[in-house]
């Protein structure tokens, strides 16, 4: 089924057009007719009430008295209104008193045949009949010519048809009978039965009217004393005729309308919906054809010429657009061509730079994985053996830490060029894995000694000092080596395996390489299972600090303390730094640990603090990772202030290899410290190759002078003169100086001669946890005392701590 809103324009103006105006004429139409009938029926309903209140009131006299034929003569009178086909009279007690009906043509013709019959019957000396019954028969005839019947004689002759029906002629006997049914066709026989079908009920073809009868007493009529009821049946066909010639008028007014309707829709539809069809054609050309050069001809001030014109300017633009867009297109096609040719030679460089690293252009890991996976095919292929090396840089974190990330990739660069011209190019493969970790794979490697030779050749490169800003720097490798297939036939287990024995050259004293044994695995394991336990050890907290007390040779008393990281395994061992220091400083894990022995410093120098002593004060070591750290003098004052701690009490410890490099950068770190109010000294002095212009401009406080120096005091002239310069020099640089590792009282002896001004070391005291050095505080000991208040408080009590107390 179509959608109207899918119909042309014209079939929606025809549609309207004829359904406005039917509805208009339906409606005006309905509304003459309904009233017209309405009228009709109230005009027809007020005659018959007349009729019947006349006929009530004549009849009331003959029906008081019981004369039925008086009665009847009265209805006779109903015959001047055609409407009214019959009336009947009940009596009070509901039965039937006389009858009017009026007779059609047809049933004229039967009673007028019947009468006929009958009273040639009744000369007929052959056909007997009783003197009662003529007399009824003629009364019949007389009544019925008169078109009313008493109720009595209704009664006789159908006693008299009934006994007379075998000796009547049947067709004489069947009229006699039809004219006896049609006195009950329209009449109810009762006054009940009249009762329902009274009160202006409209039945199919008749109404039905019944009037109450009153008595008359002397002139007065008495409503409330009915003495009967008059029933009047009216013929309504008068009525529906008129219906149907208003039906019929009313159908031919809107067929007329709606020719009429059609006539002026077409006319409308050359006015308004032509133009509509010649525009709608144009467009429908236009968007198949693509031709833009087409134009309306309509004009006319309507809204119609509005949408022409509207219709015209928007060709125009098209038209002008197609022609900028295909000088765009030209212009677009050499571009696409030249962008095209330009992304080819990115795409180029984008699998090369996927490939290979940025930074020294060497393969990556990708790209390697993928050249020793061929090698290894072609390898065994050949029967050929392969080397892979895994070569990491030995401190190369120290250089970026203190130097920056510049001066690393400028050595990664270099060591990268070193490396190429240290193997076999183009056979064998150098690749950068990322960071300072490189590989190489020698191919076709006869014997196993020969990846050695490279090792060995390589390590030689690397020895030569790297240039960077009038400033040589060393870099070292330890190289581990893994032999295809004898360690391995895949590329993870030769890269892992080599990955392995590289950290057993760092554990051999790095700067040399190692080829894979079976064992190395189980060191790496090792290595693996520490680093798990010390990160477990920083989440459950199993670090504690102990403290190794510094003295003042001047007067002997106990000044300071250095704390020192102790790690309490779950099995309540513990562990010595050198097991995981190292480890920690590798893996970054040095961090939380150093934040951890700060803290602990912090807060136990507070418990040592006396109003009538002097105050001690805590040094506390710095890693290279704690100290390039870009919070670290925020994080250093918000514990000050967390713990209450004293900042001039502080004293941090930088070892001299991590604040000469990159000098001028770490001077502003130390200013900033100095500014926080916290003493600065430098650990291991002696060991590098400090500048003493720098070491002037440093604001530092103190120097602690390497314990490998006093070892050797009184037994080695060089050392004996070092020490004796550095203290020297110290006190002309207003510096206080530290001699760490004194064990020996030859040693002791010599620093208090040649001033120097603090000293600590196994002879004077080693370290202890923080409950034990808390009560030697408590006791004030000086530098003769200490060693037996340690030896009496490791004898005083049961608790375990104080059985780890050395002396």
């Amino acid at each position: 089924m179509v959608n109207f809103r899918d119909l042309p324009i014209r079939y929606k103006l025809t549609l309207m057009t004829l359904f406005i105006s039917g509805t208009i004429l339906l409606l005006s139409s309905s509304a003459f007719v309904t009233y017209d009938l309405l009228q009709l029926r109230k005009n027809l309903h007020n005659d018959i009430a007349v009729t019947a209140t006349m006929s009530a009131y004549t009849t009331s006299g003959p029906l008081g008295l019981g004369y039925p034929e008086d009665a009847g003569q009265f209805l006779i009178a109903l015959r001047a209104n055609p409407h009214i086909l019959a009336a009947r009279i009940y009596q009070t007690d509901g039965q039937a008193f006389v009858t009017y009906q009026q007779r059609d043509l047809a049933q004229q013709i039967i009673y007028t045949r019947t009468k006929v019959a009958l009273l040639e019957l009744l000369m007929e000396q052959s056909f007997r009949f009783e003197d009662s019954e003529k007399e009824d028969l003629r009364q019949f005839f007389k009544a019925q010519d008169q078109l009313f019947l008493t109720h009595d004689m209704q009664q006789k002759l159908q006693v008299f048809l009934r006994n007379k029906t075998n000796l009547l002629p049947a067709a004489l006997a069947q009229d006699l009978a039809y004219l006896l049914a049609q006195q009950q066709r329209l009449l109810p026989e009762t006054l009940p039965q009249a009762q329902l079908a009274q009160a202006t009920r409209i039945g199919t073809q008749h109404l039905y009217f019944a009037q109450s009868i009153a008595d008359i007493e002397e002139g007065v009529v008495r409503y409330d004393k009915p003495i009967g009821h008059l029933l009047l049946v009216v013929n309504l066909s008068d009525l529906y005729e008129r219906i149907r010639w208003y039906l019929f008028i009313a159908l031919s007014i809107v067929l007329g309308a709606t020719g009429l309707a059609l006539w002026l829709t077409s006319r409308l539809q050359k006015l308004i919906v032509q133009p509509i069809h010649t525009l709608s054609d144009l467009t429908h050309q236009v968007s198949t054809d693509k031709d833009y050069s087409l134009r309306s001809h309509y004009q006319s001030g309507d809204e119609l010429g509005v949408l022409s014109s509207g219709l015209n300017a928007m060709l125009n633009a098209i038209q002008m657009r197609d022609e900028q867009l295909a000088k765009h297109r030209d212009q677009l096609e050499h571009t696409v061509a030249e962008r095209t040719a330009e992304l080819k030679k990115a795409n180029q460089q984008l699998t090369y730079q996927a490939f290979h690293d940025a930074l020294t252009n060497l393969p990556n890991r990708a790209l390697f994985v993928q050249q020793v996976e061929q090698a290894i095919k072609h390898a065994k292929e050949q029967e050929h053996a392969l080397a892979m090396l895994f070569i990491d840089l030995d401190h190369f974190k120290y250089i970026n830490d203190t130097l920056g990330h510049s001066a690393g990739d400028r050595i990664l660069q270099e060591v990268a060029k070193r490396l190429l011209s240290c193997t076999r190019q183009p056979e064998d493969l150098v690749a950068r894995l990322g960071g300072d970790e490189f590989t190489v794979l020698l191919r076709n490697v006869k014997e196993p000694l020969n990846a050695g030779i490279v090792a060995g050749k390589i390590l030689r490169a690397l020895a030569l000092p790297f240039r960077f800003n009038v400033q040589d720097l060393y870099v070292t490798p330890s190289i581990g080596i893994s032999i295809y297939p004898d360690d391995g036939d895949d590329v993870g287990t030769l890269m892992r395996n080599a990955d392995t024995s590289m950290y057993v050259a760092k554990q051999q004293g790095r700067n040399n390489y190692q080829f894979y044994t079976a064992g190395a695995n189980t060191a790496s394991a090792n290595r693996l299972k520490l680093e798990n336990k010390l990160r477990q050890a920083i989440e459950f907290n199993e670090f504690e600090v102990w403290y190794q007390p510094r003295f003042d040779l001047n007067n002997g008393q106990l000044v300071s303390a250095e704390a020192l990281i102790r790690w309490r395994s779950p099995e309540q061992k513990l562990v010595p730094p050198a097991q995981f220091i190292p480890l920690a400083e590798d893996t970054g894990l040095i961090i939380p640990i150093g934040e951890k022995v700060l803290r602990a410093a912090c807060e136990n120098n507070l418990l040592w603090q006396h109003p009538q002593q002097s105050p001690v004060e805590v040094s506390v070591n710095l890693s290279a990772r704690q100290f390039v750290q870009e919070d670290l003098l925020s994080k250093i004052d918000k514990l000050c202030k967390e713990t209450g701690m004293k900042p001039e009490l502080l004293e941090l410890e930088l070892t001299e290899s991590l604040i000469m490099p990159k000098a001028s950068d770490t001077i502003e770190t130390l200013r900033a410290l100095k500014e926080t109010g916290v003493k600065i000294s430098v650990d291991d002095f002696g060991t590098g190759y400090s500048s003493l212009s720098y070491l002037k401009r440093f604001p530092i406080d103190i120097l602690k002078i390497d314990q490998s120096f006093i070892y050797d005091i009184g037994m080695d002239s060089d050392d004996t003169t070092l020490v004796t310069a550095i203290i020297a020099m110290a006190h002309k640089l207003n510096l206080k100086v530290v001699a760490e590792g004194v064990e020996t009282q030859q040693q002791l002896d010599f620093l208090r001669l040649h001033q120097c001004d603090y000293v600590q070391g196994f002879l004077l005291g080693k370290p202890i946890p923080a409950k034990a050095f808390k009560i030697l505080i408590d006791q004030r000991c000086d530098i003769d005392s200490y060693r037996l208040a340690v030896r009496e408080l490791r004898h005083s009590g049961e608790e375990d701590w104080l059985k780890e107390i050395e002396y």
